[in-house]
């Protein structure tokens, strides 16, 4: 089944299964990790932080599944760092590696959302893919 557990073992370089769903993890982890900020728990974002930390900052190169996915959790990477449940350093550290090691284009769309929401989302998308 698709947990943020699932998400997180992934992203530290845990092999992919039969039937896992990229898209179907990523919105779980996403709708666990804000849950847990609205309900003011650290937790969850916690784990995810330290995921993606170890999946993106690996060598020789950055686990593939914490690269491709990286670049949509920058919004929720945002809200935890201000939240004080996460330390704000892990999430600064995150966010430089995502800044490092994934394109350069899908971060710029998902940046954009994050700091303009949902109204210039669509016009940046369509914008990223012809490019």
């Amino acid at each position: 089944p698709a947990t943020l557990d699932r998400f997180a073992e992934l992203a530290e370089g845990a092999e992919a299964a039969r039937g896992d769903d990229s898209l179907e993890l990523l919105a779980v982890a996403r709708a666990t990790v804000q849950s847990a900020l609205a309900d003011g728990q650290s937790e969850a974002p916690c784990r995810l932080v330290r995921a993606l930390a170890v999946g993106l900052a690996a060598q020789p190169k950055a686990v593939a599944f914490a690269r491709e996915q990286a670049p949509e959790l920058v919004a929720d990477l945002l809200i935890a760092s201000s939240s004080d449940l996460v330390p704000s350093g892990e999430c600064e550290q995150v966010l430089d590696l995502i800044a490092e090691k994934c394109k350069p284009r899908e971060l710029y769309t998902f940046l954009i959302e994050a700091l303009c929401g949902d109204e210039l989302v669509g016009s940046v998308r369509i914008r990223g893919i012809r490019q």
